[in-house]
């Protein structure tokens, strides 16, 4: 039986005043955090409550996997409902023989533990219901090969579930949801208790705030073993003066029939709504521009070299530039399907768009009159992937990679020269004053890294090395194939951005050409880019197997002479908002209320206590890898099969499974993964949240058929072996 089918209103609602409104305690932007004890910790790549978190690297051997503590930041975490006393118990193998002892900490007190094969460890009881965490230190690193980890004594196990509105739970187990609250925000619902309860059973909700301070919202208590009917509706405050974190837990404990929360609802107060932006009428010219593979901090204006970028950063001056702005994907076919429909691809990056599926900005555009041409160098944006769909014209001849293209090479990578000549060249034929939407994608500073001669001596000049920027040199890094000195590193990293440095003299040309055909005011120029690259960041090269911010922080600007003033974004943006923005231009209606980047050129965020959550997925990756961010934190999970866990390719692969950065006290280099903070308990809950809707939405398809010229292009750039 479906638990929505037995959505009730609360009765307490209905007194609720007319100026706030009511969402669901969690929905499909929150999901909740289900807390039971377990016997045994899950092993890797599970993220369980009760589970291994972080530092554990797998080793396989006859009899089995074992877990290896190879640095000293391993992590355990459990779920503790009772305050008892409890001890851990490690079964193992010490390896190499000797005396080997561990330092752990328990709640901030570290001390030395002697390890061995089987050993215990005694904890201190729970100071509150929840998660709680041991941290695990070799004074040998490695020497140790971990079994299991077995919790005695072994309380009862409570479940629950939540759909909608409505949760079922048995006890002893925890609901947990952490909001970030205005003041006068409550709290409603119906409790309907178990029909047969258990003598001890006790059902209440409890609500702790930023303070630490903790009270009891409602309490139902069984009143002996008798037959229960009725409900108990609840409206309840949850908010103090000010606004703040709050974690609410539904908790369960003793033994008996599930109980059961109706009707769980936030009352907040309703912010006052803003206008959605409205865009201008839509110019003459429509230009969409990709640069493959750039990373935002190769652009002169937002902090790269001076001189890099000078007809890019021109291009910024009389525009808008967006500071924060990331991609959804790390690679370019999930990233330009995202762009193109709007929708992120979590597990099928790997597919390209079938003939059915959601309607695309180009067919938006022609739709509303406009000539329509994608001119790319990249075999992933192409009719054959199925993302040219809506295109009534595609320049197949400056796809990178087919014989007749290197036939015709300069001794260089001239894709930005040749995409610009075939796009020059159609807007020539159209009939006068036609309006048009045309996406330009170049293969710069993408590999191969090779760009002309005087770029690659103005930026290798006096460099010993002589490493080659081609996509198989770079394969065979990425692989582990070939580990390259610090002098080829540096040659890889100064030819990538010669690279960039090409693709903004041969657009500042372009720029020229347009100037002569149509007026300014006429021009909508979008410039941005697919997806970031390595550049040995993190150890890796290329690109599509992380989700740190190498690989999502792309530049974008906005460029609309009369029509968009010259100014700096600093709040966040993605791959989604360009969509919004353009379909913002011609389909009003559908994109009603999803403005796009209009909101921050309009300086109208979404009203709200909650930060701004900005989501990616590495959705190429097999099983797939899934990152929410917010100012602060950033989350990252890559719950693979375990053959595949991890992040990064070749000898750049990591082993961890969960990744949390603060990005306020630091870079990516830390994780932090287990440590509590309201804001990353809630952070959390996004994150399942959009995994779980993005899943539930993510249709099958058509798969469109590469045959051996698609392949041969998509090779050239590194893509196949």
């Amino acid at each position: 039986m479906r638990l929505t089918g037995w959505l009730v209103l609360a009765t307490a609602a209905a007194a609720l005043a007319t100026d706030q409104e009511a969402t669901p305690l969690f929905d499909s932007r929150h999901a909740p955090a289900v807390l039971v004890e377990a016997r045994r910790l899950a092993e890797p790549p599970r993220l369980d409550p009760n589970r291994l978190v972080r530092g554990w690297a797998p080793w396989r051997r006859g009899d089995g996997t074992y877990w290896l503590v190879p640095w000293d930041n391993a992590r355990l975490q459990w779920v503790d409902l009772e305050s008892r006393p409890r001890r851990l118990i490690f079964q193992g193998e010490v390896l190499g023989g000797g005396e080997e002892w561990a330092r752990v900490t328990i709640e901030g007190v570290e001390r030395r533990v002697p390890l061995g094969d089987d050993f215990a460890l005694e904890l201190p009881p729970a100071t509150e219901p929840g998660r709680r965490q041991v941290g695990f230190r070799l004074e040998r690193p490695g020497s140790y090969a971990l079994r299991a980890v077995a919790i005695e004594p072994a309380h009862s196990v409570g479940g629950a579930r939540c759909e909608a509105a409505t949760c079922r739970q048995t006890g002893p187990s925890v609901i947990e949801a952490v909001r970030r609250v205005e003041p006068g925000t409550r709290l409603s619902g119906v409790f309907v208790p178990p029909t047969r309860p258990g003598a001890d059973q006790r059902f209440e909700i409890l609500m702790r705030d930023e303070k630490g301070g903790e009270r009891v919202l409602f309490s139902w208590r069984a009143r002996g073993r008798r037959f229960v009917i009725g409900r108990r509706p609840f409206d309840v405050e949850i908010a103090g003066r000010r606004p703040g974190w709050v974690r609410l837990r539904l908790r369960a404990t003793g033994q008996g029939s599930a109980a059961v929360w109706r009707s769980l609802r936030l009352h907040e107060p309703v912010s006052e709504a803003l206008p959605s932006p409205r865009p201008p009428a839509a110019p003459r010219l429509v230009v969409l521009y990709v640069m493959d593979a750039w990373r935002a901090d190769h652009v002169g204006h937002l902090g790269g070299e001076t001189g890099l970028t000078p007809a890019i950063d021109h291009l910024a001056e009389s525009g808008a530039t967006f500071r924060r702005h990331l991609s959804v994907a790390p690679n370019t076919l999930p990233a330009t399907k995202a762009l193109f429909t709007g929708r992120v691809s979590l597990l099928r990056g790997g597919r390209g768009l079938g003939q059915n599926g959601p309607r695309t900005l180009a067919e938006a555009f022609a739709d509303a009159g406009y000539r329509t041409a994608a001119v790319s160098g990249n075999g992933h944006v192409s009719r054959r992937q199925g993302t040219a769909r809506g295109f009534e014209h595609v320049e197949e001849s400056v796809l990178f990679g087919d014989e007749e293209y290197q036939r015709d090479s300069p001794g260089y990578n001239d894709s930005a020269a040749r995409v610009h000549r075939a796009a020059l060249a159609w807007l020539d034929r159209l009939e006068e004053g036609a309006p048009a939407f045309l996406y330009l994608h170049t293969i710069h500073p993408h590999t191969p890294y090779d760009p002309p001669p005087d770029l690659v001596a103005r930026f290798t000049g006096g460099l010993a090395s002589r490493i080659d920027g081609g996509s198989q040199t770079l394969r065979e890094i990425a692989q582990g194939r070939y580990r390259p000195t610090a002098d080829e590193q540096q040659r890889l990293a100064r030819l990538y951005a010669a690279s960039v440095a090409y693709n903004d003299r041969e657009l500042g040309k372009l720029l020229g050409e347009l100037g002569k055909r149509f007026r300014p005011e006429e021009v909508l120029f979008v410039l941005t880019s697919d997806h970031g690259e390595e550049l040995f960041d993190h150890g890796g090269v290329l690109h599509g197997y992380t989700l740190y911010d190498e690989q999502l922080h792309v530049p974008l600007v906005v460029n609309w002479p009369g029509s968009v003033a010259a100014m700096t974004v600093d709040a966040p943006s993605d791959t989604l908002d360009v969509h919004h923005g353009l379909l913002a231009l011609v389909d009003r209606a559908t994109a009603a209320g999803r403005p796009g980047f209009w909101r921050h050129l309009a300086g109208r965020m979404e009203p709200g206590p909650e930060p701004t959550v900005q989501f990616a997925a590495a959705a190429s990756v097999p099983g797939g890898i899934f990152a929410a961010r917010t100012e602060r934190w950033k989350l990252i999970w890559a719950p693979q099969v375990r053959s595949a866990w991890g992040m990064g390719g070749g000898f750049a692969r990591t082993h961890d499974w969960e990744y949390l950065f603060d990005l306020a006290n630091g870079d990516e280099s830390v994780n932090l993964a287990g440590a509590r903070h309201p804001e990353v308990d809630w952070l959390r809950s996004r994150l399942a949240a959009w995994i779980e809707t993005g899943l539930a939405q993510e249709a099958g398809g058509e798969v469109p058929r590469l045959d051996e010229k698609a392949r041969q292009r998509l090779r050239a750039l590194g893509y196949l072996d």
